[in-house]
């Protein structure tokens, strides 16, 4: 009984812990808008600066 609790558990967290592209966190967490098309979403500032400042706060990666 433990083991498939434990199963479903993962399959669970699985569901609602999914990472999420550095690329589109930015729309994913920041943005009211809910669907942009693709030449809208490549000039959106919101989505850059969001980028730049998440791209930032990562370690080097060069570096390692």
């Amino acid at each position: 009984m433990n083991r498939q609790l434990k199963h479903f558990w993962q399959k669970i967290a699985g569901l609602v812990a999914v990472e999420v592209p550095t690329a589109v966190a930015a729309c994913e967490f920041d943005c009211r808008e809910l669907n942009c098309d693709a030449e809208r979403w490549t000039h959106c500032p919101r989505r850059q600066q969001t980028e730049l400042a998440i791209a930032d706060s990562l370690p080097d990666q060069q570096s390692r």
